[in-house]
């Protein structure tokens, strides 16, 4: 598993928005909303589909694709890992829904839905997590509060799994209109220790209000108490931060 970069108590030399140079920046953990905004204002109109890193990942699962044509759990785990990493990259929904879809249509086919594990019932709220990710982004939100509801309820348990779906979830709320749900089950994630990454940058326009009010508080307050002054992040070449599922 690749871990990405963390920027955690960063600030900008000099107010200058740093040059990532057509890099995925918004898959190091970490930016607060305020330097997401400098930093997507430079992405703008940047095709990522040319970078090196997009083109790496996208051989990788299309490699894995290509070993196992039929439709078994391998086959679930690469197409909704593809599904995944075109949806943090905002590139190509339509396709990473398409294929999102089909993983999840694979495993709740599964005649191993049965096995006492419960392994098969992560993997499905998995890839329900991956394609509401894929429907907020698409303004399907209805569909995606729908989704990540059902996954929260099938990764209760699973802390990993469960802190970073139910922000996503509490996101959705929010964006429905469930206020005071959507506070509590944010404040729930952040203080099980999730960071936000590429959501900041691809939802920023679902974050906003009280939730950003509060997302800012919860991540200044999850800041270590012993943390040196904000280091300076002077305007260099940055290799392109990898993101983890």
């Amino acid at each position: 598993m690749f871990v990405p970069p963390r920027f955690r108590s960063v600030t900008f030399d000099g107010g200058h928005v740093p040059q990532f140079n057509g890099t995925a920046w918004w898959l190091a953990v970490g930016w607060s909303m305020q330097q997401v905004q400098g930093l997507a204002a430079q992405s703008s109109g940047v095709n990522y589909k040319d970078t090196p890193a997009f083109k790496d990942e996208m051989q990788y699962y299309e490699k894995w694709l290509s070993t196992a044509p039929e439709p078994t759990r391998a086959r679930a785990m690469a197409l909704n890992g593809k599904a995944w990493a075109l949806a943090t990259y905002g590139i190509d929904l339509a396709d990473a829904e398409r294929l999102s879809q089909e993983s999840l249509m694979i495993v709740r086919g599964s005649a191993e839905k049965r096995d006492e594990s419960g392994s098969v019932v992560r993997e499905e709220a998995n890839d329900m997590d991956t394609l509401a990710y894929i429907q907020m982004q698409t303004r399907k939100m209805s569909e995606a509060l729908e989704n990540l509801k059902a996954a929260a309820q099938k990764v209760r348990g699973h802390e990993a799994n469960f802190n970073a779906v139910i922000f996503r979830y509490a996101l959705a709320q929010f964006a429905a209109g469930q206020r005071d749900e959507a506070i509590r089950n944010l404040r729930l994630a952040l203080d099980s220790g999730y960071v936000p990454s590429h959501e900041m940058y691809l939802l920023r326009e679902h974050i906003e209000g009280e939730f950003l009010t509060n997302l800012e508080r919860l991540m200044s307050k999850n800041l270590p108490t012993s943390a040196p002054p904000p280091a300076t992040c002077p305007s260099s070449q940055a290799s392109a931060p990898i993101k983890a599922r």
